[in-house]
């Protein structure tokens, strides 16, 4: 779980906006609609400490879940 929270918070960390996974295999996300103008924008740093927050409550739960 330790790996998937840093894996996704490394994204705030540099100026790329890269996950610690792209770094390391040194893959690139090429966004095509924010290039045509039409992107949403990027999502603030809020949105990815909920995002990992949500996926952190589901992991546990599902683990709680199949402990039983």
């Amino acid at each position: 779980m330790l790996i998937n929270l840093a894996d996704t918070l490394w994204i705030f960390a540099g100026s790329e906006r890269r996950c610690l996974h792209d770094v390391i295999t040194g893959t690139v996300v090429v966004d095509l609609a924010d290039s045509a103008g039409k992107g949403l924008g990027r999502p603030g740093f809020l949105f990815g400490l909920g995002a990992t927050a949500a996926l952190s409550t589901t992991l546990v739960l599902v683990y709680v879940l199949m402990a039983r």
